[in-house]
């Protein structure tokens, strides 16, 4: 019988292979007053990035500045640019290619 220690139960494996951000996607269920719309985004640590299919609003919130995500901060359309083609590469990528 092979002896390993205890810790190697409770400790937890490097981040080094973790996806640094993660896909978001909503459909609405239910239509009506209260019902959010559908959407797909990305969230990283710091930030949050979030595009409303049917009404084409963008959402950009620094998670560092606002936490509670109350002030839309996409100002530029390079910013808005750069975030659109994140969101698209991670939404068409599969597997192993996924950023």
């Amino acid at each position: 019988m092979t002896s390993h220690p205890f810790t190697i139960l409770i400790t937890p494996p490097a981040a080094t292979d973790w996806r640094s951000e993660i896909l978001l996607e909503h459909q609405m269920q239910s239509p009506g007053p209260t019902a959010v719309p559908d959407y797909t985004g990305l969230r990283t640590a710091t930030e949050v990035y979030v595009e409303y299919t049917p009404t084409g609003e963008v959402e950009y919130y620094n998670l560092a500045k606002d936490p509670d995500e109350l002030k839309n901060r996409l100002l530029d359309a390079a910013t808005a640019t750069t975030w659109a083609n994140r969101l698209s590469a991670v939404r068409n990528c599969r597997g192993s290619a996924c950023p």
